[in-house]
C-alpha cells in the first residue's frame, strides 16, 4: 500500500428511460411528489421538456438504486442541480440528510441523451 486514503463504493445505480414514454406520466410533475418546484420549473421552462423530465426521473432512479436497501427515502429527498460550470450534481435533503455519515459521501453522476433515450449512472463512495 502506498499510504494514500482509499474510498469504498457504497453503491452503484443506473437507469435508462425512453424519452417519449414520459409523455404519458405527466401526473408525476405534481410539486412535492417526485420533484421540487425548482426541478419542475427547470422541466417546464426550457426546450426539450420531455427530455428534461426523463433526465430528472432517470437520475433519481439511478440514485435510489445505488442506496443501501435499508435506507428510507422519498423522491424529493434529492434534487438535481448544476454547478457554475454547468456540471450536474445531486443536492441531498430531508430524510436521507438525517443519516449521520451522509456528509462523507462522494456522489458521482453521469447523464447521457441519445436517440430518444436518457441514461443515468450514479456511484456513491464513502
Amino acid at each position: 500500500m502506498d499510504g494514500t486514503a482509499r474510498s469504498m463504493i457504497l453503491g452503484i445505480g443506473t437507469d435508462i428511460q425512453v424519452v417519449d414514454e414520459m409523455k404519458y406520466v405527466s401526473s408525476l410533475l405534481y410539486p412535492g411528489l417526485m420533484f421540487s418546484q425548482h426541478e419542475i420549473n427547470y422541466i417546464c421552462n426550457g426546450k426539450n421538456k420531455i427530455e428534461r423530465f426523463a433526465t430528472l426521473f432517470s437520475v433519481k432512479e439511478a440514485f435510489f438504486k445505488a442506496l443501501p436497501s435499508s435506507f428510507k427515502w422519498a423522491w424529493v429527498d434529492i434534487e438535481l442541480k448544476k454547478n457554475s460550470d454547468g456540471s450536474p450534481y445531486l443536492s441531498i435533503d430531508k430524510i436521507i440528510a438525517t443519516y449521520p455519515f451522509i456528509a462523507n459521501w462522494n456522489i458521482s453522476l453521469s447523464l447521457s441523451h441519445s436517440g430518444g433515450y436518457v441514461q443515468s449512472f450514479v456511484i456513491i463512495e464513502v
